[in-house]
């Protein structure tokens, strides 16, 4: 028997030998449907390939990285296949598989146009359709020069593997034979979708002395949709570009008299820069780092004893001749490494001074290949937050995870860590002239970082032949928008370099010992950085890091004297500031300010001059009034959010939601607070432990919000649940509050040892989208109990405003909503301002972290879509359907992964219909509800305002929040806007915004009408008065039923 390991470690057995494809049939058919490739004992195999021994199998897809290699190896034959039909005269080079896609030379007379590669696809559409048998055969080499006789290029290619005394391996599909080892997939039947994107000219060989041949590039899917959403990923990066956007922009620029890979950062770039060197310094030096400046170059002599000079000089600038010993030679530095190593050799050090941790400003210079260079991100000068740590063996772990806990920090605040990569670079055995060292030290290097690493939960890769020629290191992986991954954060573990220095330190033994160093970055280079930023925000960096954050926009020359004294006093309070004094119209001026991604803009005009006014516009939004400019204070903070504060924030009792914790004091649940963002689950928790602190005398808390920075230590679950078990008091109520629990990676860990132990009480909330009701299950072991938070109600709108007179609050909350944050705005549109951040930056962002959202683009477009159709019904297929264009189809099981995200993350509620009279539920077009009505206000605008939908969406979530199960009634062919269901408790409900014409009235009471069960039945409209009675159903004023459930009276 032959005995075949999968994956899982199941193992199959096979009488016989058996094809991989046949294998994958038996197992599954829709994963032989999928099949690509195949990985046998770790190498890549075709699917034709026979299992014959005992070996492990993985059935490789386009999911993974070498079956799409396949997938698209594939494709560049197809393409050649259909080049061959359509231009007969054309000579073949060669065709690989790339990281996106494909490309194929060609020796042809003139270069392809676009319209050559309309042509092409079509007919690489028609010879997919085929589904044409894949062929695999190989022939001896007089053999393959006879077939490939026509066909230079592949004839040089065969001389040169006649050497290896090995057949020569071709594929044949239809009429089309090529030269190749493959793996290919079994036939051209799979390749569904392709688009030919560009040609080019490329050398053969690459080499400039060969000839030009015209290179086409292109990509291939299984599906349609794949295909779409890989072109508005590629149309977004092309807009997101930093080599372009970031010169547009004014970031920076590059000057061929000064040369290739040294950009010129123009103020705007400088300025950024400098915000991220003070911050990353003044961090630093709150966590223990001594600030160093060493020279930019040194003798050769520095750099042999460091090893650079024996395994880096061609990446080194040399001043001098390498070779002749008998002359100085200096070369500029290309790490700070041994400079910083001689403060720690200033003198003799104990073990007393360490950890030592070191940290410098650094610029360098490495002498990358021109290939290689990139705008800003890969140069031949740049700058660096690099810092060394010399430490005892002890202190190694500790000082790794305070490492990774800044490198995380940095990256997070400034808004990269969440699309960052780890990777586990470690040496090749094979390759030992590249390193300095014996086996055994770089096996003990790389053991000692990969426990640490594990123990640590960091989840990495490992890359071989990757390590740093002195030790193994982390790095902090980053790509761009195309698709590039670099190097952003590297730490270093090195127990090499200090016995080349003889670094030592006296042990408390008295005994001389060499110290261990950890070589590492905080937030990597600082170009690098900028790239990755203006790619990652489109050019519109965090208000924080904006280099301009506030445009002053005088509409006039009379008006600049009190421009000017806004300028001073913005300048006072730390904010860049520019006036724009040009002679232009204010539209220009506000049209150029928004271009520059500014992210305010203050327009003054006479009635601001008057008043002490000014009117502030945001770069996304329109204009926001402020009533007087002393009381305007603009905030920059690392979170990117501006505010305008006029106001303080008022706190109520949220008693619904704080009766509910109250109840469950005790019980061996874990208590889940849930909702959208902003909603107010954090001040919720905090007004719990507040009655636990006046209620419960023997109450030991422990609270944690991880949005504060001094709880940044415990992001690592090991240390969190570490630190709530030593908190723990015996003969105490000890309680654990989490806010935000979602940032300590892993965190369900140590919830679940905790609630093990059954000696804590644990309430936690988190993020809407990383912490959902369907998650819950999966994440903890233990019992769950959720809390669902919603927006404001209008009974708490009116008594945080403290508002009696019910219908002119009901107009006033219908305006303003139920996201209390924006009820420190005062201005309507500033309000907006605020809703639209919170949906698009916590709430849209959070979706697309958590579900690696490939097309945000879509994303945006389904948004619009739901929100300007509040309580229409609709499905996936109709969306689809409406937001097809002419040209490209949106697949609808994309549109309903999208619309269920966004329910998850609870920015939006699904409701399902009901058939009252089958008593059944109706799997067919459903109704969905924003969390708050605002979202719709602040991001579609209030024009064309249909305020009936608005109400319904109101009533909908009110519902919700009062614990019902809500549905759209069915009855016959007529709708009941909701059938609210609770326990034993039924309610049907009408909601229109007027009733007092007959008409209107009569359509939304005859559906009530024709439902004979006993159950409440009520319209509920403005209607400004006492609740009454028409034929058993309710007439209830919204405001009314809103506060409170309104008594009755007969009309």
């Amino acid at each position: 028997m032959i005995k075949i390991t999968l994956k899982d470690g199941s193992v199959k057995e096979l009488a016989a030998p058996q094809s991989i494809a046949d294998f994958t049939k038996d197992l599954s058919m829709g994963l032989y449907r999928n099949a690509c490739c195949a990985l046998v004992d770790g190498k890549v195999a075709d699917l034709c390939d026979l299992l014959d021994h005992d070996c492990a199998v993985e059935i490789l897809t386009f999911e993974d990285e070498q079956g799409q290699r396949a997938f698209n190896h594939t494709a560049s034959h197809i393409l050649a296949q259909a080049v061959q039909h359509l231009f007969p005269g054309a000579k073949l080079a060669i065709g690989p598989a790339i990281e996106d896609g494909f490309y194929y030379d060609f020796d042809v007379p003139s270069p392809f146009t676009p319209e050559d590669l309309e042509k092409l696809e079509a007919e690489m559409a028609a010879i997919a359709k085929q589904d044409l048998p894949i062929e695999r055969f190989s022939l001896p080499v007089e053999e393959a020069k006879k077939l490939m006789a026509d066909q230079p290029y592949k004839l040089e290619l065969i001389e040169e593997h006649a050497g290896k005394g090995e057949a020569i391996a071709f594929r044949r599909q239809g009429d089309f034979t090529d030269l190749c080892a493959g793996p290919h997939l079994m036939s051209t039947g799979p390749v569904k979708a392709v688009k030919l994107t560009s040609c080019t000219g490329a050398y053969w060989r690459g080499s400039e002395k060969n000839k030009m041949l015209s290179r086409i590039y292109g990509c291939a899917f299984p599906k349609r949709s794949m295909l779409e959403e890989h072109l508005a990923r590629l149309e977004e990066a092309r807009r997101r570009d930093h080599n372009k956007l970031g010169r547009e922009l004014e970031y920076f620029t590059t000057v061929d008299v000064i040369g290739q890979g040294l950009p010129v950062l123009l103020p705007k770039g400088a300025r950024v820069v400098q915000l991220m060197q003070r911050w990353v310094e003044d961090t630093e030096q709150q966590r223990g780092y001594l600030l160093t400046k060493t020279p930019l170059m040194a003798k050769r002599e520095l750099y042999k004893i460091s090893g650079h000079w024996d395994h880096y000089l061609d990446g080194m600038f040399v001043l001098g001749d390498p070779h002749d010993e008998t002359k100085e030679c200096f070369a500029l530095r290309p790490m700070t490494c041994p400079f910083q190593y001689q403060v720690f050799l200033n003198r003799a050090r104990s073990y007393r001074d360490l950890p030592m941790r070191l940290g410098e400003t650094s610029t360098l210079f490495r002498n990358e290949d021109s290939g290689e260079m990139h705008g800003l991100i890969r140069v031949r000068q740049f700058t660096i937050s690099e810092g060394h740590i010399i430490l005892r063996p002890d202190q190694l772990e500790e000082e790794f995870r305070h490492c990774l806990e800044l490198a995380k920090y940095c990256l997070e605040t400034v808004g990269l860590l969440e699309d960052c990569t780890f990777r586990f670079s470690q040496w090749d055995p094979n390759n030992t002239e590249k390193y300095i060292g014996t086996p055994e030290q770089w096996d003990e290097a790389q053991g000692i970082m990969g426990k640490i690493l594990d123990h640590l939960g960091i989840k990495y890769t490992i890359g071989i032949d990757e390590a740093a020629f002195y030790g193994p290191k982390l790095d902090i992986q980053y790509k761009n928008v195309f698709g590039k991954e670099d190097t952003l954060v590297t730490i270093q573990i090195d127990q090499l370099l200090a016995e080349q220095f003889d670094m030592s330190y006296i042990d408390q033994n008295g005994q001389k010992v060499r110290p261990y160093i950890i070589h590492r970055t905080s937030l990597g280079c600082y170009e690098r950085t900028l790239a990755y930023l203006i790619e990652k925000y489109a050019g519109a960096l965090p208000t924080w890091l904006s280099p301009t954050q506030v445009a002053l926009l005088p509409i006039a020359d009379r008006h600049l004297d009190y421009v000017n004294e806004i300028k001073k006093a913005l300048e006072a309070r730390g904010v860049r500031v520019t006036v724009d004094d040009r002679n232009e119209k204010i539209n220009k001026k506000i049209r150029d300010s928004q271009m520059e991604k500014i992210p305010y803009m203050l327009v003054i005009g006479d009635r601001d001059v008057e008043n002490g006014t000014v009117s502030v516009r945001s770069r996304c939004a329109s204009a926001i009034l402020f009533p007087k400019i002393e009381k305007i204070l603009i905030l920059g903070n690392r979170t990117g959010i501006i505010r305008a504060e006029v106001m303080n924030m008022k706190l109520i009792d949220r008693g619904v939601y704080l009766r509910k914790l109250i109840g469950v004091i005790g019980t061996p649940d874990i208590k889940v607070v849930t909702g959208v963002r902003r909603s107010g689950k954090s001040k919720l928790l905090e007004a719990f432990k507040g009655y636990v602190e006046a209620n419960i005398a023997d109450a030991n808390i422990v609270h944690i919000n991880f949005n504060l920075t001094k709880y940044e230590q415990f992001k690592d679950y090991h240390v969190l649940n570490n630190y709530i078990e030593s908190s723990y008091i015996d003969g105490k109520q000890n309680f654990v509050l989490i806010d935000e629990v979602q940032m300590c990676p892993g965190f369900e860990l140590a919830i679940n040892n905790l609630h093990a132990q059954e000696r804590f009480d644990i309430y936690i909330t988190g993020s809407n989208a990383f912490l959902l009701s369907s998650d819950l299950a999966t994440l903890f072991t233990g019992r769950t109990f959720e809390v669902k938070v919603f927006p404001f109600s209008f009974s708490e709108f009116c008594e945080y405003y403290t508002l009696t007179d019910r219908y002119a609050a009901f107009s006033r909350y219908l305006r303003e909503g139920g996201m209390a944050g924006s009820y420190l705005y005062q201005d309507p549109e500033a309000k907006y301002d605020y809703i639209a951040d919170v949906f698009d930056t916590l709430i849209v962002r959070d979706i697309r972290q958590k579900y690696k959202i490939r097309n945000p683009i879509l994303m945006n477009r389904i948004v619009d879509f739901l929100m300007d159709n509040i309580s229409n019904l609709t499905s996936a297929r109709n969306i689809a359907d409406a937001l097809t264009g002419n040209k490209d189809k949106i697949n609808h099981k994309t549109v309903g992964n999208y619309m269920q995200y966004l329910c998850n993350a609870f920015a939006f509620y699904r409701v399902r219909r009901y058939d009252i009279q089958g008593k059944k539920y109706l799997a067919s077009s459903d109704k969905l509800y924003l969390s708050d009505h605002t979202f719709r206000y602040a991001k579609l605008g209030t024009k064309n305002l249909d305020y009936g939908r608005v109400l319904e969406n109101i009533v909908a979530i009110e519902l919700l929040r009062r614990g019902y199960e809500v549905y759209v009634g069915v009855l016959y062919k007529k709708e009941i806007d909701f059938v609210a269901i609770k326990r034993n408790e039924k309610l049907y409900i009408q909601v229109s915004d007027n009733i007092s014409d007959a008409k209107t009235f009569e359509r939304e009471v005859s559906p009530l009408l024709q439902i004979k069960d006993a159950y409440p039945k009520m319209v509920l409209s403005r209607i400004r008065d006492e609740a009454y009675q028409y034929e058993g159903i309710q007439i209830v004023d919204i405001a009314d039923w809103l506060a409170e459930q309104p008594s009755t009276s007969q009309k």
